[in-house]
Formats: structure tokens, C-alpha cells, sequence
């Protein structure tokens, strides 16, 4: 599999390696060196001690609120949500926060660098994953769920943006800023921040319907379908479209797509989608 020397974080749009900012941002402790991803409410930065030499290897990732946002509560309080998890939450195939500065502006959060690629690359290139790697792939992403679960919160963003993968095979699951406890358990309707419309369970649609983990299943069953399939299980030309066939539309027929897949895989993939949470 193809690597890169960086990380990429969900819903952000790549930076050409050869372009850095114009001069060195120095934030609190960490002098920001390279532009690496910019998303929509934060920029991500490769970053080392202020304290380290000049000639220091870039070994960390500041995610930094942009600062049209540092007046906006909901969106400071994403960043604040992933800090949180991100270092009170241990597990080997989750993302950990190393520092932070998250109650006074600019607010930003320090992660390792990774080398590493996000899941959705060898997909949007059509590359094929082998069956072992695949569910050796789900099953990590599984295992860091499970972590968050007994921790109280819910991913609620399980994607393959939000997977990333080692040269080695390694998976870390990312982008914590959407998680929610089970005493929250908001649908996307009441939280309009949350989540992408192709992995969400059919339960987040609706402002009635309380959510837990079980959510988290179903996105990662769609996650694990695509990487079968090379497709997603439900697609529209719509926002309302997409809703609708979570909702309603059976999934494809994984043994019609790839007929080479063990009847026990089929079976997992089918249940994880099963439009009722029981």
C-alpha cells in the first residue's frame, strides 16, 4: 500500500507538500512549520517543540481553530469534545491528544504525526484490499470502538476519512470531535455537524429516536462493505435521497457483488446494516 508522511484529518482538503506557511506560527509550546490539511473549521499543521532546534523533524500535528470560529460555542466546543477524548480515552487504534489549549483562543489540540494514509485513498483509487486485510482493518477500527464505548461516548463519524492505516496494517481511528456520550445521544438532526450522510445509521435521521454504539456498528459496516465491494451500500442524487435508502432500502446483496466472500462475512456485513438497532 501506498505511504505518505503525514495525516490526514476528516473533511480536510490536502496541502501540496511543498506548501508551507509563510512564516513560522508559533502556537503556545509549538512552532508550526507546514500548512499540512485545511478543513472546513480547523487547519492541521506539522509542528515541533519550541523548544527543539530548528533542525528538529516535524514529529507532530497541531489541528488549529480557524479563527473566524473562536467566537462560535459549537464549534469551539468540537475541539474541546476531541481533546477530551482523545486524552482521557487509551487504546493502541485510537488517536491521542498530547497537549492542548482548548478554554482560551487560539484553541488547538497536538497529536502525534503518523505515517500513515487515510482509508479512503486506496478506495478512491480503486486499489483492492485483500479479504485478511480488510477484516483485519475492521476489526482494529472494532476494538477502538469498543474502547469508546466502555468509556461512555459514541463515535458517531466512523468513516474511511476517519480510518487510517500503517504501512504495516496498523489502523487508528480519528476525528473525535463528534463524539457524543450516551446521556447525549443527539441525531443528526439536532446536530447538523455530525457525521457523513453515506455511513450514518437510519436511527440518526430521526430527532425521536435515541442513539447508542449500535450506531457506530452500522457505520462501520458500511464502511466495511465498501472496502468488499469497491461501493458504497447506499447512494442518491440527494441529501433526502441518501436519508430515504438508509431508512428504507435494503442493502445491496454483498454475495451478488462478490461472490467470493465466505458466507460468515456476508452474514456480519448484513446484520451490522440491519435498519433495526436490536
Amino acid at each position: 500500500m501506498a505511504q505518505i508522511p503525514s495525516v490526514q484529518f476528516a473533511s480536510s482538503r490536502p496541502v501540496r507538500a511543498d506548501q508551507s506557511v509563510p512564516k513560522t506560527k508559533v502556537l503556545g509550546s509549538w512552532c508550526c512549520e507546514r500548512l499540512l490539511a485545511e478543513g472546513p473549521l480547523t487547519n492541521t499543521y506539522l509542528a515541533r517543540p519550541a523548544t527543539c532546534p530548528a533542525e528538529w523533524p516535524l514529529d507532530y500535528v497541531v489541528k488549529v481553530l480557524k479563527a473566524a470560529y473562536e467566537s462560535d460555542s459549537r464549534v469551539v466546543k468540537l475541539l474541546q469534545r476531541e481533546a477530551l477524548i482523545a486524552s482521557t480515552v487509551s487504546h493502541p487504534n485510537l488517536v491521542s491528544a498530547l497537549s492542548s489549549q482548548i478554554h482560551e483562543p487560539p484553541y488547538f489540540v497536538v497529536f502525534p504525526r503518523l505515517e500513515a494514509v487515510p482509508l479512503e485513498q486506496p478506495l478512491s483509487n480503486k486499489q483492492k484490499l485483500n479479504l485478511a486485510q480488510i477484516l483485519w482493518t475492521t476489526r482494529q477500527v472494532a476494538e477502538a470502538l469498543q474502547a469508546l464505548h466502555q468509556a461512555g461516548w459514541i463515535h458517531n463519524d466512523v468513516k474511511p476519512g476517519n480510518i487510517l492505516l500503517s504501512s504495516v496494517g496498523h489502523v487508528t481511528l480519528i476525528d473525535l470531535g463528534f463524539a457524543s456520550s450516551r446521556r447525549e445521544s443527539s441525531s443528526v438532526v439536532e446536530n447538523p455537524f455530525a457525521g457523513s450522510f453515506h455511513y450514518v445509521a437510519p436511527e440518526r435521521f430521526s430527532s425521536r429516536l435515541a442513539t447508542d454504539q449500535r450506531s457506530d456498528i452500522y457505520s462501520l459496516g458500511a464502511t466495511l462493505f465498501e472496502c468488499l465491494t469497491g461501493s458504497r451500500p447506499f447512494e442518491a442524487k440527494s441529501a433526502a435521497g441518501l436519508i430515504e435508502a438508509h431508512r428504507q432500502q435494503p442493502p445491496p446483496q454483498l454475495r451478488r457483488l462478490v461472490p467470493h466472500v465466505p458466507l460468515a462475512v456476508t452474514r456480519l456485513v448484513h446484520n451490522m446494516l440491519r435498519k433495526d438497532p436490536l
